[in-house]
């Protein structure tokens, strides 16, 4: 999924360009809680069984940090 015309090195700016184009309340907060439970992927994934580790590994190398 492209975020304002980028594919990859999306940045907070442009989450918050794209938001305010769409014309998203409360931006900031919603940024920081999906960064807050993504930063807990790797305990979530092993919490499920059945995904292989080399899916979680993938997941995971693709985080962006905001």
């Amino acid at each position: 999924m492209s975020i304002n015309n980028k594919w990859d090195n999306i940045t907070r700016d442009d989450l918050l360009h794209v938001a305010y184009e769409m014309n998203v309340k409360r931006v900031d907060k919603i940024i920081d809680q999906v960064s807050e439970a993504i930063s807990h992927w790797r305990q979530l994934a092993h919490e499920q069984t059945d995904i292989p580790q080399s899916t979680i590994d993938a997941i995971e190398q693709t985080r962006v940090y905001l």
